[in-house]
């Protein structure tokens, strides 16, 4: 039957597929799979505009990661469901992955594949297809900050390391590692930033082929004080460049919202609220624009990241509620009605309620191990 279907039809109806049925429509013929498996399929698959975007997230206490579908609005219940699990330290065991941690860290995501740390070491995962790339550090130095992005200029995806040695903790020094060729290379001395949050791992968000974290540099001249800006990197061209923030705060928080770079600051007032800016105009600093204001104290938020937009306007977002009991630590997901102030929490029972980490990313083919074989691991 799948013979009579013309290719360019038969092509189009396959792309607005998801990931897991594309699997087992592999099976129905030799024609099918070999349509499937073509890299001209996979990358207008992964190009297509046909899918929903999903979110990734670190579940705590139990260290798995899993995955939800993003919701189209609050709707009339008080919670929403985690749509499955993705992956599990037991699972990684089973896979014979080398040196799992008691806890891992989602770096970030681009074009369909998803980045994690754990201890020094990296995994590059495919969470529609399952395969996983284990990339090796060179050294055991201190690690301070992390990227990923997909270059496009060179078809590639790259994982960017800022690290530093117990002699020089205040010289950060820069290596970046190839998916396609398989090598980390080291790029030139980092020592006029200093990163943002010195109580964890600095993580870049990726956006127009840069990678973006929050940096103290030191003022011009002979002060010892320093001024946070936006520091960037260009994948393509691996060199850094700053971009300002749009207020003078030192309380921020960097992310990628309605595909622009975001910034949270919280103004410290009588009624404290966040602030949440987006550059409507990459690049461009006269172009922040401040999108919306979440109050403080209502709903009692101590932080908040938001990570995207539903269909109706309704904000998903990572929160640390100070309402709430955390014993086990973690963030809570929640829906954000902004004209009505109104809180939905995203939940995924007892054993997977609170969060560390979360990134956005939308279903590809796309495999991370380009360049080498024998490592993925397909559902």
């Amino acid at each position: 039957m799948s013979s009579n279907i013309p290719g360019d039809i038969l092509a189009d109806v396959l792309l607005r597929l998801p990931v897991k049925s594309l699997f087992r429509f592999k099976c129905v013929s030799k024609s099918w799979n070999s349509l499937i498996s073509d890299s001209r399929f996979i990358n207008s698959y992964t190009n297509s505009n046909h899918r929903k975007s999903r979110l990734v997230l670190h579940a705590k206490p139990r260290n798995r990661l899993v995955d939800l579908e993003a919701p189209s609005s609050i709707g009339g219940g008080d919670h929403i469901s985690v749509d499955g699990l993705i992956l599990t330290t037991e699972l990684l065991r089973q896979r014979q992955v080398p040196e799992i941690a008691p806890s891992f860290q989602i770096i970030g995501s681009s074009r369909g594949l998803v980045c994690l740390s754990c201890l020094n070491n990296v995994y590059v995962l495919n969470p529609g297809t399952g395969e996983f790339r284990v990339v090796i550090p060179r050294h055991s130095a201190e690690v301070v900050g992390y990227g990923f992005g997909y270059d496009s200029s060179s078809d590639d995806y790259k994982v960017v390391r800022f690290y530093r040695w117990p002699s020089h903790v205040f010289a950060a020094e820069v290596e970046v590692f190839s998916l396609k060729s398989n090598v980390w290379r080291d790029l030139s001395d980092f020592k006029r930033y200093l990163f943002y949050d010195s109580n964890m791992r600095s993580v870049g968000v990726c956006l127009n082929g840069n990678i973006h974290w929050l940096s103290n540099r030191k003022r011009s001249g002979r002060s010892c004080t320093f001024c946070v800006v936006i520091l960037a990197f260009s994948l393509a061209e691996e060199g850094f460049h700053e971009l300002p923030l749009p207020y003078d705060e030192s309380s921020v928080r960097l992310g990628v919202l309605g595909g622009c770079l975001s910034v949270v600051t919280c103004h410290y007032t009588e009624d404290s609220v966040f602030v949440v800016s987006i550059m409507e105009e990459y690049g461009l600093p006269g172009s922040w624009t401040k999108l919306f204001t979440v109050p403080q104290s209502q709903p009692a938020f101590g932080y908040i990241d938001p990570l995207c937009f539903t269909e109706n306007g309704d904000v998903l977002m990572l929160t640390d509620d100070y309402e709430v009991e955390k014993p086990s630590g973690g963030m809570l997901l929640v829906l954000y009605n902004v004209k009505e102030n109104k809180v939905c929490r995203v939940s995924g029972g007892d054993d997977i309620g609170k969060f560390s980490s979360a990134a956005m990313y939308v279903e590809s083919l796309i495999s991370p191990n380009l360049g080498i074989h024998g490592q993925h691991t397909p559902r």
